[in-house]
């Protein structure tokens, strides 16, 4: 069913693209017979050669429109229709064949000339694709009379320099009348409704009657006042090429040139050949009419192309207004003084006014103090030193919407020069739910890195319960020989050594218990000034209790010179702690029970190394080792790596792993030296 349908639309195109071509034709051929009669009846005695030829006009927009691929038969087709209008009209065998060929001949010559040179533009679609028309009528006028004057040589014994240039100047009229009007109507495809008839028109139309009137026919006698209603047209001749479509332009314009080349034929125009030599005389009158009807296609390509560009202009402002108020992110444009000029309806929804109580005013009118003070100072600034402070450069800034409220948007400012004056475009984008999101998700990670220290303590109770207990057993041990000394009255002289030792074994077991509730208590990030060295050995406190009762040796190994470093305390003991628990646990079950806790001070940085001496991991597990979720544990969550390399990246440092020479893993932890250089900056 669909190709039937395409079938038959195509049918449709075509017989209607047929029909109208038909159409071009006929009525073409009917307008060569009349515009030969018309310039026939221009002759001027005794050279008895047409002043006008607008047949060659005809002949030319005809084939102009002719389709490229049926281009050569409607040549053909035209000159046997040429040669049998010619033959009714009564010419005469030679001159039918010279007039035939010659008007077919200029007709392929600037055809193909046009076609290959302007394509399928109008002649007065500007000024540019005129200067190329006016081209090609040259060179298809010159070649015509080269053509047509040798042959009337050979043919009528006529030298060829006595009408070369006559005939040169009828082409030229016939060519600058005929084809643009003609190219111009079938562009409108000849609808009456092409014509716009106004008041304007009807004003110019009485004028014309009355120029008709006055300066073509005899009512006077007075030369001078034929010669002034003549020069009366030029202004309308103007304002018609400037006013009107191309389309009345032409036409206007191929009235007035015919009504005063047949005038000046039969004599009764205001210009008078009789006192002149014919050759000069008509030299003279066809350069005037060629520059009269060059000037006015010349103001008709010119009011077309501003036309045009108007066009343009006003489509490019509303495709561009459409993206403007299609574009989720508020645009704002202001001059160089910050006066807002384009205001989108992203804009209005984002802070509330709309465009018109804003467009004029100080673009400081949308931001909260100091920033509004501040406004005016900053262009000045950049005005007289072009130091860019924000534009090219995304920002996040505060907003002031029309109710007062204040919100947090991302500002991107660009700059154009429009003429020699600076505009400025600002794209906002409103940013409270992506703070809100910001800020929710600090909290899930502070509350997993909480979870993770209460997942690594977990795995530390049982042996947090045998420190635990170590202390608090000396403590009972101490507390009942000081009971049995004082019951027996006897050593009483121990007794302030015991109860020294009983106070030692409670501050153990009390910082056992601080420690490990400073580690599990929920807390937001807090950095200040720490030791490196301290902080390394209060996290193996807590990580190695209880590698002495599994046969673990810990060395814990300071280098010298380490500075101070900026950090989160408890966040950096969390990563030291999971990575010499992991290990502790992979050394469990080694021959060789080592556990290695290194610091030392690299160019600008701090490197922390944890290194062990079990069996290292496998290849396939190094690809996913700080991935979250990945675990080699039975039992783990696999959140502890993950989360210590984003702890350290936290804090500009890295986290990386690498086996050692013992074949065990080495976990590499490197935090920066902020100098005073960095922290200024």
């Amino acid at each position: 069913m669909k190709t039937v349908a395409f079938t038959a639309n195509t049918v449709t195109t075509e017989t209607g693209s047929s029909l109208k071509l038909a159409v071009l034709f006929g009525g073409g051929l009917l307008l060569y017979s009349l515009s030969q009669w018309l310039a026939f009846a221009t002759r001027l005695q005794p050279e008895n050669m047409p002043i006008f030829w607008p047949p060659a006009g005809v002949m030319l927009a005809l084939l102009v429109a002719a389709p490229i691929r049926i281009f050569w038969p409607i040549v053909f087709g035209l000159a046997v229709a040429t040669l049998i209008c010619n033959h009714l009209a009564g010419r005469e065998f030679s001159l039918n064949v010279l007039l035939t060929c010659n008007d077919i001949f200029t007709g392929v010559v600037g055809a193909a000339l046009y076609k290959k040179w302007l394509g399928k533009a109008s002649p007065v679609s500007g000024t540019r694709p005129y200067g190329t028309f006016l081209v090609i009528i040259a060179l298809s006028a010159i070649l015509s009379a080269t053509f047509g004057s040798f042959i009337l040589r050979y043919q009528f014994g006529t030298a060829p320099l006595d009408v070369w240039h006559h005939w040169i100047g009828a082409m030229v009229l016939g060519l600058l009348v005929a084809t643009p009007l003609l190219i111009c109507a079938n562009e409108r495809s000849i609808v009456p409704n092409s014509f716009k008839f106004d008041a304007e028109l009807l004003i110019v139309l009485i004028l014309g009657s009355i120029w008709l009137f006055i300066a073509q026919s005899g009512a006077t006698s007075s030369q001078s006042m034929r010669l002034a209603a003549d020069i009366a047209m030029i202004p309308l001749l103007l304002w018609v090429g400037v006013r009107r479509t191309a389309l009345e332009a032409s036409s206007f314009l191929a009235i007035v040139t015919t009504i005063k080349i047949l005038a000046l034929a039969l004599d009764a125009g205001p210009v008078s050949l009789k006192s002149w030599p014919i050759p000069d005389g008509v030299s003279w009158v066809m350069a005037v009419f060629a520059v009269q009807c060059g000037a006015v296609l010349m103001l008709v390509a010119n009011h077309s192309e501003q036309g045009a560009l108007q066009l343009d202009k006003a489509e490019q402002t509303a495709r561009m207004r459409s993206i403007i108020d299609a574009a989720t992110d508020g645009i704002i444009s202001a001059d160089h003084k910050g006066k807002i000029e384009t205001f989108s309806r992203s804009a209005e929804r984002l802070f509330g006014y709309q465009a018109g109580e804003v467009i004029g005013n100080n673009v400081k009118m949308l931001m909260p103090n100091p920033y509004r003070d501040q406004h005016d100072g900053y262009l000045q600034h950049y005005a007289d030193t072009s130091e860019k402070k924000i534009i090219g450069i995304g920002r996040l800034v505060t907003g002031l919407r029309k109710d007062g409220t204040e919100f947090p948007m991302e500002l991107s400012v660009g700059e154009a020069l429009n003429g020699s004056q600076r505009v400025f475009t600002g794209f906002i984008r409103d940013v409270t739910e992506h703070k809100k999101t910001e800020q929710r998700m600090h909290d899930l990670q502070d509350e997993l890195l909480h979870v993770s220290r209460l997942s690594a303590m977990g795995e530390l109770s049982s042996a947090l319960a045998h420190e635990l207990n170590q202390p608090l057993t000396a403590i009972k041990n101490y507390a009942q020989a000081a009971g049995i000394m004082l019951k027996k009255d006897m050593g009483k002289e121990e007794l302030p050594g015991i109860l020294a030792k009983t106070v030692e074994q409670a501050g153990r077991a009390g910082d056992i218990i601080k420690r490990l509730r400073s580690f599990v208590t929920a807390r937001h990030v807090e950095r200040s000034d720490h030791t490196i060295n301290q902080l390394v050995d209060e996290a193996c406190a807590l990580a190695l209790i209880g590698a002495r009762e599994d046969g673990v040796k810990a060395r814990i190994i300071h280098g010298n010179d380490i500075p101070n470093l900026r950090v989160d305390r408890i966040q950096i003991q969390q990563v030291l702690i999971n990575l010499v628990r992991n290990a502790f646990d992979a050394v469990r079950q080694s021959p060789v029970r080592d556990v290695s806790v290194t610091s030392e001070r690299r160019a600008d940085s701090v490197l922390i190394c944890v290194s062990d001496s079990g069996p290292g991991l496998a290849p396939e597990a190094e690809a996913n080792l700080f991935k979250p979720f990945v675990t080699t544990k039975p039992g783990g969550m696999g959140i502890g790596l993950s989360l210590s390399r984003g702890i350290a990246e936290a804090h500009g440092g890295t986290l990386t792993y690498q086996r050692n020479a013992g074949g065990g893993a080495d976990f590499l932890l490197t935090l920066p030296i902020e100098t005073d250089d960095k922290t200024s900056s």
